[in-house]
């Protein structure tokens, strides 16, 4: 841990302590996929080991993936898979 401690400070004197209030550690095994989301937070990805896809959608695009309303409870999600988007026109 000592490790993460020191690269977490030398991120923060790239980006600026401020951007840095929140600090959450995930953990998964080969083959985990994550449904599309948006993050609220800004992110720093570590892969330890092995390697992660990203697919990333810009802000003004984001409509295109019929994001869950805002009072579903799952606002942050897409309704539509990337991968296999049947049934989504855009």
């Amino acid at each position: 841990m000592r490790r993460a401690r020191d690269d977490h400070e030398q991120a923060t004197e790239i980006v600026g302590a401020t951007r840095w209030n929140q600090r959450t550690l995930w953990f998964g095994p080969a083959g985990t996929i994550s449904p599309m989301h948006v993050d609220m937070p800004d992110n720093v990805y570590v892969v330890v080991r092995g390697r992660k896809r990203f697919t990333l959608i810009s802000p003004l695009d984001s409509w295109n993936v019929y994001p869950h309303g805002l009072l579903s409870g799952q606002a942050q999600y897409a309704r539509v898979d990337p991968e296999n988007p049947v049934g989504f026109p855009r």
